[in-house]
């Protein structure tokens, strides 16, 4: 089981995210769950720590594997068309990770046979190719870098016609990329 939305109901919509993995929710789930440790230490809950961490391993690992393509993590893990576009709120996570005063480095130690693994929730690497490449695509190639960031852009470099929302530009996602690349520190 992947832990990206697993443990859901079958009888429910959200069904669909065990099977399509979307960059937006699936780094929402890593800063829940990372948000659930933090809780569950403090609280001394070692039980639901130990869960919870587990969950956040599996979580980012195949968050990883199915949406990083070494420059950005792809809209989706679809067959689709546009399963690799660019999607401006796809770090809204780790945003919220950071807002809550964590930084990308956060690490936990787990012990297999003996083995020391340091594991990160985003790597900065990582978030500052994402903020790279949703800069140059989503607002410098849309308006010329004056209206914000539009929703959805291809890889390609093409505005995202799938859908009205990938063509709009929303003020909180807007906000939300600005105030990461300024906490990033993110060179224009």
């Amino acid at each position: 089981m992947d832990s990206i939305w697993c443990k859901v109901n079958p009888n429910l919509i959200y069904f669909y995210y065990d099977f399509i993995f979307s960059a937006y929710c699936g780094g929402l789930h890593i800063a829940a769950l990372r948000a659930c440790v933090e809780m569950a230490r403090i609280l001394n809950d070692t039980n639901a720590l130990e869960e919870y961490e587990s969950w956040l391993l599996l979580a980012k690992k195949s968050y990883s594997d199915k949406l990083w393509n070494g420059k950005y993590y792809n809209y989706d893990s679809s067959r689709s068309r546009h399963h690799d576009s660019i999607m401006s709120d796809q770090l809204a996570g780790f945003w919220y990770l950071r807002l809550c005063g964590h930084e990308y480095e956060v690490k936990f130690i787990l012990i297999i046979s003996f083995f020391f693994i340091v594991i990160k929730d985003f790597e900065k690497d990582r978030i500052d190719s994402v903020l790279d490449m949703i800069f140059n695509m989503n607002v410098m190639r849309f308006g010329g870098g004056k209206l914000g960031a539009v929703n959805g852009m291809t890889s390609s470099g093409q505005l995202e016609t799938v859908s009205m929302q990938s063509e709009e530009i929303w003020t909180g996602v807007t906000y939300g990329l600005s105030s990461t690349m300024i906490m990033e520190v993110y060179n224009f």
